[in-house]
């Protein structure tokens, strides 16, 4: 998997981004819906927020894999995160794996706590944050589906 490579995600081709977004992973295609949002605006907003810090991962070809990034949150405290994949992404698993948990750790230098909000049928993500260390509270509905609040702190 050596032709992967992140990059800040400002700086990647709009139509790139919104092939991510075409084609992403059914369950943060869940979570975009519920929050109102469709998958293409979410990977934009994600890649684009002024406020917010924000990469893409690209295979060997130059297409996104996932974008990412956090912001601060307002009157939540700490920052948020996200992560936006694309269908078929689960093949670099082991660079996934690597990356966010190097990336996770130099944000928690920082002293602040990192949290969102994820489907509560979401079991991928779910498995990795806990592989992360993170902490689960409680469960709410969003646009008809149950999300837990996650939160990771040093």
């Amino acid at each position: 998997m050596s032709g992967v490579t992140t990059v800040d995600a400002r700086g990647v081709d709009i139509s790139v981004l919104q092939r991510l977004g075409a084609h992403m992973r059914p369950h943060d295609v869940e979570e975009c819906t519920a929050f109102g949002v469709s998958p293409v605006e979410a990977v934009l907003q994600s890649a684009y927020h002024p406020e917010s810090e924000s990469f893409a991962v690209l295979d060997e070809a130059g297409e996104a894999l996932w974008v990412y990034g956090r912001g601060r949150a307002r009157n939540a405290g700490g920052m948020g995160i996200w992560c936006l994949g694309r269908i078929g992404s689960e093949r670099y698993a082991r660079f996934f794996l690597q990356e966010s948990k190097r990336v996770l750790e130099r944000w928690l230098d920082d002293g602040l706590p990192l949290w969102n909000y994820v489907s509560v049928s979401n079991d991928a993500s779910l498995r990795w944050l806990a592989w992360l260390g993170a902490t689960f509270g409680e469960e709410v509905e969003i646009g008809g589906v149950r999300f837990v609040r996650f939160e990771l702190r040093r």
